[in-house]
């Protein structure tokens, strides 16, 4: 990837998770830079093309995240902990997870973009439900790996939200304790 297409999804990044998709104009990325708007187009024909190429980057990075999580923590609670520090390391910076702000303008979205948009939620549980089947023996909740999975993310991206809304990490505090009560 060029250096000039990285400094744009890297702005269009940080705008995303800070306002959102429909905040982003390619004149802004451009003034932010100190570009023409035609050289973001260059790189980024429609809106449509830099946000699906904004949520496959933050996916791919995302899941090494996460492979690294895996790869550091022994013990499901261990991981668990640590991926609550991931969203919360986002709120610090007043920012939210891209995929989860996108979601919040999916009417806005085209179906290739959802399809990327649906693919993260999809790796991200996968990735839990894994972890969660992996270490069966010391869950103490009758839900299935998968359905665990689906809570516990859905869990941080709205406790993230309400946390950036009060400028603090109650609910992500409050995920954490939630985790070591199923966990044994």
């Amino acid at each position: 990837m060029s250096e000039r297409r990285n400094e744009i999804t890297a702005l269009a990044t940080r705008a995303v998770q800070r306002s959102g998709l429909h905040s982003v104009s390619f004149r802004q990325l451009a003034d932010e830079i100190g570009i023409k708007s035609s050289s973001v187009h260059y790189h980024f024909k429609t809106k449509s093309d830099l946000a699906e190429a904004l949520i496959n980057e933050y996916t791919e990075n995302f899941t090494l995240k996460l492979q690294e999580i895996a790869a550091t923590n022994d013990s499901l609670l261990g991981q668990l902990d640590t991926l609550v520090d991931v969203f919360e390391s986002a709120t610090k910076e007043q920012n939210l997870c891209l995929c989860g702000m996108m979601a919040t303008e999916l009417t806005e979205l085209d179906e290739s973009t959802i399809k990327a948009l649906r693919q993260f939620f999809a790796v991200t549980e996968s990735w839990l439900a894994g972890a969660f089947t992996r270490h069966q023996q010391e869950l103490k909740v009758a839900l299935s790996p998968e359905q665990l999975a689906q809570v516990f993310v859905s869990t941080l991206e709205g406790a993230m939200l309400l946390d950036r809304a009060d400028e603090d990490n109650k609910r992500l505090d409050a995920v954490r304790a939630l985790a070591s009560t199923f966990v044994r």
